[in-house]
């Protein structure tokens, strides 16, 4: 709506610009639609996150009293904040010894969709500036496990972020720099 107002603010300038700057009244012009590009993408409300994981829940047969905490963050920097679902609620669930489930959804004009499932890890963990397939690399530190404690990364694989951070290998350096830390 706000785009098509400045559509037709921008016609009636140009055109009242033209019939005033001498153009022939008799002559007939037409004027061709302007495109105009956003400059900023305007982020859906947080209402549309609640809904998306209301519906992921639901998918997921989770217990009625599953809690969680989001935040928002641009993952594949097209503009849009996506977000970040931490669910800490129930153990045996969503939890276990080692962590929780982060969800991550991908925001869409209209939405949110589901772009990576990860398990069984702790918080913080930390959005990272480098890119795998054009999204925000997210370092976790695993511990608290048999194995001795190692940070990861978790990577976009073109599709999704995948799954269970105690299968992924050590990163030797942490040579990401930091652009969030992701729920302190």
């Amino acid at each position: 709506m706000k785009h098509q107002i400045r559509y037709f603010y921008l016609l009636a300038v140009t055109s009242t610009f033209l019939s005033g700057c001498g153009a022939n009244k008799h002559q007939q012009t037409s004027l061709l639609p302007l495109i105009i590009k956003p400059t900023e993408r305007v982020a859906l409300d947080n209402r549309y996150v609640i809904a998306a994981v209301q519906d992921y829940l639901k998918q997921k047969h989770a217990p009625p009293f599953s809690q969680y905490d989001f935040m928002r963050v641009d993952l594949d920097k097209d503009g849009w904040q996506d977000a970040l679902i931490y669910i800490t609620t129930p153990y045996g669930k969503w939890c276990d010894i080692n962590g929780c489930t982060l969800l991550v959804l991908q925001a869409k004009e209209d939405k949110f969709i589901p772009a990576g499932e990860i398990f069984s890890l702790r918080s913080p963990f930390y959005i990272s500036d480098t890119l795998s397939e054009g999204w925000r690399n997210i370092i976790v530190r695993v511990s608290g496990r048999t194995e001795k404690a190692k940070n990861v990364v978790l990577r976009f694989d073109g599709t999704e972020y995948h799954g269970n951070v105690a299968t992924l290998p050590a990163e030797r350096t942490m040579l990401h720099p930091v652009y969030a830390r992701a729920f302190p």
